[in-house]
Order: C-alpha cells, then sequence, then structure tokens
C-alpha cells in the first residue's frame, strides 16, 4: 500500500470520527443550540476546510433572520451567500476586503421551521475525492442536527403554544416574563386584552362560536405585531401583549386596528353589539407587577365606557 492510500484511509477514517463526534457533541445534554458554536469548532479543527456556518431564513419570506444560528459577523460568508439562497446548492468563488479569495459551497436545506444555507469555505478549489466526501459528510452530519433541532422545537412548540389560537400560552407568559424582569424594572409596553361579551356569545350561540371569536381576536392582534412584540393568551377571555418596539400611543394604534377588523365580524350571527376588544396600555419603566396592576385597572374603567356608550346592561 502507498502512502497516499495510507493517508486517504486515515482522512476518510478521520471524518468520519468528526462526523460522530459532531453529532455525540451536539446533543449532549439534549441542549442542541448551546452546543451548535461547539460543533462548528470541531469540525474546523478535524477538517481541511478554514470556516464552516449555518444560516437560519425565515420560512414565510425566505429572509435572513437577524440572530443567525451561528456568526452573523461573517459578511464574507453570509451575504455572498444569500444571493443564492433560492438554490439547492452552489458553488462559487468570493474575494474579501483584503483581496483573498474564498471557495464557497452552499447547501440549502429546510426542516418543519426554517431555511438554512449550509455554508463551508476552502482556501483551495476541492478537486480531490477525500475533500469532497468530507464536505459531503458535513453537509449530512447537519442535516441530521437540524432534524433533531426541528424535532426538539415541535416539543417546546407544544408546550409554549396555546392550542386554540396558536399564540404564546400562560406557561410561556410566565416563563419571558420571568426572564425579563428577573433583574427588576424593565422600559416595556404593556397591555392587556379582554373580549367584550364572551360569555354572551357563549351562553347564547354556544362555545362554537365564543371560539371562533377568541381565534380572530388572536388572530387579528398577532397580525399588528412586529419582532420584539409579543401576544399570550393568559386567560380564557384574558391576552398580554409586550411591546420593546412602541410605545403607548403606538400600541393602542395597533390594537385599534385590530378593533375596527373585529368591528366587520359576527361569523354569520344576529348580534346585538359589534364584537369588540378592551384593553389597558401602560408603559415605562415598572415591574411586572406594577405593570399588570396598572393595565387591569384602565382594562376594567374602558370596559365600563363600552357598556355605557353602547347602552348596555353589564348584568345581563
Amino acid at each position: 500500500m502507498t502512502t497516499g492510500m495510507i493517508n486517504e484511509t486515515v482522512l476518510y477514517h478521520n471524518i468520519w470520527a468528526n462526523a460522530f463526534k459532531s453529532v455525540e457533541l451536539a446533543f449532549k445534554d439534549d441542549d442542541i443550540r448551546n452546543n451548535l458554536k461547539e460543533v462548528i469548532k470541531l469540525q474546523i479543527e478535524a477538517s481541511p476546510f478554514e470556516d464552516i456556518q449555518i444560516y437560519k431564513f425565515n420560512k414565510k419570506n425566505n429572509l435572513p433572520i437577524s440572530n443567525m444560528i451561528l456568526d452573523d459577523k461573517k459578511p464574507i460568508l453570509g451575504s455572498d451567500s444569500y444571493n443564492y439562497y433560492g438554490e439547492n446548492e452552489k458553488n462559487i468563488q468570493s474575494i474579501d476586503e483584503n483581496g483573498r479569495l474564498h471557495y464557497l459551497n452552499i447547501s440549502k436545506y429546510s426542516n418543519k421551521f426554517n431555511n438554512y444555507l449550509i455554508v463551508i469555505e476552502n482556501k483551495n478549489p476541492i478537486e480531490s475525492t477525500p475533500e469532497k466526501y468530507c464536505e459531503e459528510i458535513i453537509k449530512r452530519t447537519w442535516r441530521l442536527i437540524l432534524d433533531k433541532l426541528a424535532y426538539q422545537d415541535s416539543i417546546r412548540e407544544a408546550y409554549i403554544t396555546d392550542p386554540l389560537t396558536k399564540v404564546g400560552n400562560r406557561a410561556y407568559y410566565q416563563e419571558v416574563t420571568r426572564n425579563m424582569f428577573e433583574d427588576g424594572k424593565k422600559d416595556v409596553t404593556y397591555a392587556l386584552l379582554d373580549l367584550f361579551r364572551l360569555k354572551y356569545v357563549n351562553d347564547n350561540y354556544g362555545h362554537k362560536y365564543g371560539d371562533a371569536y377568541i381565534k380572530k381576536v388572536a388572530e387579528l392582534v398577532h397580525n399588528e405585531l412586529d419582532d420584539d412584540e409579543s401576544i399570550f393568551r393568559i386567560g380564557g377571555d384574558e391576552f398580554a401583549v409586550i411591546s420593546l418596539k412602541v410605545n403607548k400611543g403606538g400600541m393602542i394604534d395597533k390594537i385599534e386596528r385590530a378593533n375596527l377588523e373585529l368591528k366587520k365580524e359576527n361569523f354569520g350571527l344576529e348580534l346585538p353589539f359589534p364584537l369588540n376588544i378592551n384593553y389597558g396600555v401602560v408603559d415605562g419603566e415598572e415591574d411586572l407587577d406594577t405593570f399588570y396592576t396598572k393595565a387591569d385597572a384602565r382594562l376594567s374603567r374602558q370596559k365600563s365606557k363600552t357598556y355605557k356608550l353602547l347602552n348596555i346592561d353589564r348584568r345581563r
């Protein structure tokens, strides 16, 4: 056996060893997200490649997500790769600001939640069979890792999602607010919402229509929200909205736009009143309990005004 053949045999062995180590490391402590950078580091150290990056794209609009799954500070890899997002696989050459030539293999991959680009950078064009084989094995390991990540995400999604409305549930609300306010007061906009006369709809037309009312409100409000804004169903007809983006006036505008759309809906019923979202919105820098107390008080006052405006007895 020649030296070249021995070296190739060793390289093939190392490729497989690295693949198994990568998967083992990715699944360590069942915490894939926190293990990903270590997997990248291992693969770079144990392969002939200069860099490997995984970029995550929103499945709805195919735009790169701001918090990339790994390192978004690799513009030479990221920006060049985005141009070829629509293609399943592409080999390109790129020159950085220092005039250095890069060879990139860009492979597109999708799971249930997101689309990804697996980008492998090499110092030289890949010509040898072992290097091509190594590239393919690395891509296979990442597909396996991303599939496992999707499985974990689906379990978590079920835990944190309200099954009726598909927005965050009370458990997720508690998790988010616990993390957000663990250091004390935070500068956010906080809103409490409830559905005007949901009990009347349930009692007079049935829970089928009450559920449709709840789902419609969640959908309309969610459609108005941007990044850094979240809606949670925290009770039967009670929702909480938290925003890091807009002030009280901006949040009221969003809810009122949802209300305008809601007033066009009656689910085919002869309702004696228009459907409506009651709300209490506050902003500033407070702790969670203070936000909730203030928003709840404003919500209560608005509900009273709505009953008075529509000349409806709250006891009926």
